[in-house]
């Protein structure tokens, strides 16, 4: 397992001054490697944030940055998403990096079909690593490209000699995520399709009595795009615990009111989103809180309809009702003594004037944070924002 000399850190990167996307993504990567050489950490993840004018640039920024990233990491890429969700104005490019520091782990840099990710193993203990798994075509019909996506998965995990019960935190990027979209003529949205996607595939392969930490978010365009963190340990005091908010029902519980759409095929019924609130990563040395999306949520209904500020501040709450210390320990009461800190949040606005009210308000409660403010429609057409996060454990100190 991992020593308590082992850090993970996260970092908010902006460019320097404006220009173009590449001028701009240049100067933020010579900023990571700055960071680098004065923590002695190694970068191993990045979410790089960018609003293309078409596919065709996308998917020419795309082979372009994989190429600077290789260049400037050689034989050591990370692992890296190019995401299609606006950064805050006037910046073309941000960048939320994660680093690890310490010795107490072998990291390796893979790739599967060019795709790179990255493992960090030590003693009975394997975490993975990999983002930008997508369908290699963009013509495909939507649940071909998120099959194509999961099959990516299972085969990377099997060369890993790991599984989907692994996988403790999944990000799945759904371009047109509210879109209607025509299934055998059933009309529904995409983001319903991909929930019937990754039932199948978790029914299948799938048998962990929880389901991981997850965020379904929009980007732009029409592919479909997933990010996962999976851990393997040998060892029976190292839990991955679901973590519950009492004033949500557990999304993988909603009613079919609340699901868009018809059931497909010969279904009988849709299947909702499989993931937890939260779940918690614990060991003796070693613990981490995966903050899934999080919305204006209660029980099962948007609260605050139309509002962006009702619906910052009910997402805030929801988050620290989830990672208060009492419901953490509520879920599980083996939960060592100590407090959990904020090492990165991510925040989803919908619209672009609600930009500078969602910042103001947020940094009123996340001071000192790292975040990562984007563009990006959300699961429901009527909410307006979303936060995901994580947090890592403090031997002694005040939750924060």
């Amino acid at each position: 397992m991992f020593s308590s000399g082992v850090k993970f850190f996260y970092k908010t990167i902006l460019p320097v001054n404006p220009g173009d996307f590449f001028t701009e993504l240049d100067t933020c990567i010579r900023k990571i490697k700055e960071i680098e050489t004065q923590s002695s950490s190694t970068l191993f993840k990045l979410a790089i944030f960018h609003d293309p004018s078409d596919e065709d640039e996308e998917t020419m920024r795309k082979r372009d940055t994989g190429e600077l990233l290789q260049n400037n990491f050689p034989l050591r890429c990370p692992a890296y998403s190019l995401l299609s969700q606006k950064p805050v104005s006037p910046w073309k490019v941000s960048i939320e990096a994660a680093f690890i520091a310490g010795n107490a782990c072998q990291i390796y840099f893979r790739n599967l079909d060019k795709i790179p990710y990255v493992v960090f193993e030590c003693a009975h203990f394997k975490e993975l690593w990999a983002a930008g798994i997508s369908a290699k075509s963009v013509s495909l019909q939507y649940q071909k490209k998120a099959i194509a996506a999961f099959e990516m998965i299972h085969t990377l995990l099997v060369k890993e000699g790991m599984d989907f019960n692994d996988i403790v935190r999944q990000w799945n990027y759904l371009g047109g995520i509210t879109r209607e979209n025509k299934v055998n003529e059933a009309i529904t949205s995409n983001y319903q399709i991909f929930n019937e996607i990754r039932h199948k595939f978790y029914n299948t392969y799938r048998k962990a009595e929880i389901f991981p930490a997850a965020t379904g978010i929009g980007t732009k365009f029409s592919q479909v795009s997933m990010d996962i963190c999976a851990i393997r340990t040998a060892v029976n005091n190292c839990k991955t615990i679901a973590i519950h908010n009492p004033n949500q029902v557990d999304a993988h519980q909603y009613d079919q009111q609340v699901l868009e759409g018809v059931p497909l095929h010969s279904q009988t019924k849709k299947h909702p989103p499989e993931f937890e609130r939260a779940v918690l990563f614990t060991s003796p040395d070693h613990s981490r809180l995966f903050i899934s999306g999080t919305a204006s949520i209660i029980g099962q209904q948007t609260i605050g309809v139309g509002d962006i500020r009702k619906q910052t501040l009910t997402t805030i709450a929801n988050i620290e009702q989830l990672t208060q210390i009492s419901q953490l320990r509520k879920c599980y009461p083996l939960l060592p003594q100590g407090s959990f800190h904020y090492s990165f949040l991510r925040v989803y606005v919908k619209n672009q004037q609600d930009l500078e009210t969602v910042i103001a308000t947020c940094n009123r409660r996340f001071a000192g944070i790292p975040v990562s403010y984007v563009v990006a429609d959300v699961c429901r057409d009527d909410l307006l924002m979303e936060i995901e996060g994580e947090m890592l454990f403090n031997a002694s100190g005040d939750f924060s």
